[in-house]
C-alpha cells in the first residue's frame, strides 16, 4: 500500500516548480480581495483621474485572476491525474498478489 506522504511527495516531484491547486485557490482569493478593496477606492474617488487609476487596476486584477483560474485548472488536473495513475497501479498490485 502506498502512503499519503509518497502520494504528496510523488504529486509534488510532477508539479515540479508550479503551485499545487490549494495554493493557486489561495492566491485567487487573495486578487479577489484586492479587486474588491480597488473597486471601493475607485467609489470613494471623485476625481476622474484616480477612477481611471482604480479602473485600470482592477483590469489587471481581473487578468490576473483569469489566469490563475486556468493555472487551477492545469494543476488541479494534473493532481489528479497523478492520483489516478498512483491509484490504478495499486489496484492492478492488489489484483496481482490476490491472484497468487
Amino acid at each position: 500500500m502506498i502512503h499519503s506522504e509518497e502520494i504528496e511527495s510523488t504529486i509534488d516531484e510532477v508539479m515540479g516548480n508550479n503551485p499545487r491547486p490549494d495554493e493557486v485557490a489561495e492566491m485567487i482569493a487573495a486578487l479577489k480581495q484586492r479587486y474588491v478593496t480597488f473597486g471601493r477606492e475607485c467609489e470613494r474617488s471623485e476625481v476622474p483621474a484616480e477612477k481611471k487609476k482604480w479602473t485600470s487596476k482592477m483590469k489587471e486584477v481581473q487578468n490576473q485572476i483569469a489566469i490563475l483560474e486556468q493555472d487551477y485548472a492545469v494543476a488541479k488536473f494534473v493532481e489528479f491525474s497523478v492520483l489516478a495513475t498512483i491509484t490504478k497501479a495499486q489496484i492492478n498490485i492488489n489484483a496481482e498478489s490476490d491472484k497468487e
